[in-house]
């Protein structure tokens, strides 16, 4: 007899190239089927251009807008009944799978739950808010009697919030590409022009928006460099604020812009960093600092950084945290940039730990093992409570 599929339904608000790319590696293997429905808010002018060039070849794929509509969709006897229901976004898709679960209460005995900090808050309250996904049974969602609770996550501050109502499952739903080897092809002219820069060169890789601070960096940058340090600041990204930071960069050489590029090509341009430099005022995870740790690239970042406060302890001496003022990100720019060989030995010994435990395909083979453990269960009809063992 054909084994049993093991069935996913994944509620998003946003969706991002790495989120379809993790799931498309999940859809691939055998016995998996994944349902993604992508709930808008507000148009997205680069959804589909991000889906044409993504993949979404395994995994179907809904785009809708709001709730109410959602609802209708994700609840058609033609939608599968999930094994496990994961949730990325904003309140709208929170409510929705509250809405589902309830409605599983009848049909399942065993339902994982997956959600960002931001949605378990409610719940735990854990010491602070990371875009971190961890896994709940409806027990821990909307208070029901269920037979088995999971959580998953790595944060040892959420575990600690979540103690007590869950079995931890240490399986991160953020992932980047394994890619991390140096090619044999020849330098693009992007590689080419931060090879020009005065070393060490310091990247930010964010959109250049208000919550990411970067008027902030750009002039404690400056006034750095007015008291000796050395190097240069590359911005790598697009945003409302472009023209505001290009007029606050003015006749400083050593600050370059970088535009936009895709992620698929952002690989080869952190072998060519000499770190990472995230201000934000405004970050719950931040994947671009776990992309540069997995590359051997030491990270500077703001306390508001959910991923470089969560990862420090896993790369220590590759993480320093300062606060996102004007003032400290000068000091901390300076006494970062002063110890850089350090830190970038740091990173380089501490870049397979964290490629094994956020690599994509990592994840996919562990997100596989866990989803057939929870089949399994919620098919067994006589779920134990106690001593489950998952991946």
């Amino acid at each position: 007899m054909k084994p049993a599929a093991t069935r996913w339904v994944i509620l998003a608000g946003g969706l991002s190239p790495y989120t379809l790319e993790l799931w498309e590696r999940v859809a691939s293997q055998p016995g998996q089927k994944v349902a993604l429905f992508h709930i808008r808010r507000a148009p997205r002018t680069d959804f589909e251009h991000e889906k044409g060039q993504m993949i979404a070849r395994r995994v179907r794929v809904t785009e809708i807008r709001g709730a109410a509509q959602a609802a209708r969709v994700a609840l058609r006897p033609t939608a599968m009944i999930p094994d496990v229901l994961v949730c990325y976004g904003h309140s709208p898709v929170y409510n929705l799978a509250s809405s589902i679960l309830a409605q599983l209460q009848r049909k399942a005995r065993c339902v994982a739950y997956a959600s960002d900090a931001n949605g378990i808050a409610k719940l735990a309250e854990p010491p602070r808010a990371m875009t971190e996904i961890v896994l709940l049974a409806r027990r821990a969602v909307i208070g029901r009697t269920f037979d088995v609770a999971f959580t998953l996550g790595l944060s040892n501050s959420i575990a600690h919030g979540l103690s007590g109502i869950g079995k931890l499952v240490p399986i991160p739903l953020l992932g980047v590409p394994e890619d991390v080897a140096p090619t044999e092809a020849a330098p693009s002219a992007l590689e080419r022009r931060i090879a020009e820069l005065q070393p060490p060169v310091i990247a930010a890789v964010a959109r250049l928006s208000p919550e990411k601070n970067l008027a902030s960096l750009v002039r404690a940058w400056r006034s750095a460099r007015g008291t000796g340090t050395h190097g240069s600041l590359v911005l790598v990204g697009e945003g409302p604020e472009r023209s505001m930071l290009d007029s606050l960069a003015a006749g400083e050489p050593s600050i370059q812009f970088l535009g936009a590029v895709p992620y698929w090509q952002m690989g080869p341009l952190f072998r060519r960093f000499d770190a990472l430099v995230l201000p934000s005022l405004v970050e719950p995870w931040g994947i671009v600092v776990t992309e540069a740790l997995c590359h051997g690239i030491p990270v500077l970042a703001s306390s508001q950084v959910g991923s470089a406060t969560s990862l420090a302890a896993e790369a220590p001496g590759a993480v320093m945290i300062v606060d996102a003022d004007e003032r400290m990100l000068e000091f901390g720019l300076a006494a970062f940039l002063a110890q850089i060989e350090k830190h970038k030995e740091a990173a380089r010994q501490a870049a397979p730990r964290i490629r094994g435990m956020y690599g994509m395909q990592s994840i996919a083979d562990r997100l596989v093992q866990f989803g057939i453990s929870v089949r399994d269960l919620r098919r067994a009809g006589d779920a134990p409570a106690d001593g489950v063992t998952t991946c």
